[in-house]
């Protein structure tokens, strides 16, 4: 799995200056859930500000979704880490930094 932050996709889409960003992260963190939560919210919030310090437009709007489910037998990711780390990690991340969350998840 390669980190995306990097990537020359990462940069010219936080260079769009849209009118929404929707961010879904977590599905890949699953994996390793053991390695990546103490970071989890960390990353998240270097991802925020980055697409901030971009945005040009006061109303521009960012919003988290919650990752959609995975089925049980796909690789390394667990549907049962993503239901009961990322998700209320994801919720808690949101909640504290006021930002729309939508849950795709529920869909």
């Amino acid at each position: 799995n390669k980190s995306y932050n990097k990537s020359l996709a990462f940069q010219n889409s936080i260079a769009l200056d849209a009118d929404i960003y929707l961010l879904m992260l977590g599905t890949n963190d699953a994996k390793f859930w053991a390695q990546h939560s103490p970071k989890f919210a960390t990353d998240m919030e270097w991802i925020i500000q980055q697409v901030t310090r971009t945005i040009v437009n006061p109303a521009t709007r960012i919003i988290l979704a919650i990752p959609p489910w995975v089925k049980v037998d796909y690789g390394a990711i667990k549907n049962d880490i993503l239901v009961n780390n990322v998700q209320p990690a994801i919720r808690e991340f949101a909640s504290a930094q006021q930002l729309q969350l939508v849950d795709m998840y529920a869909v």
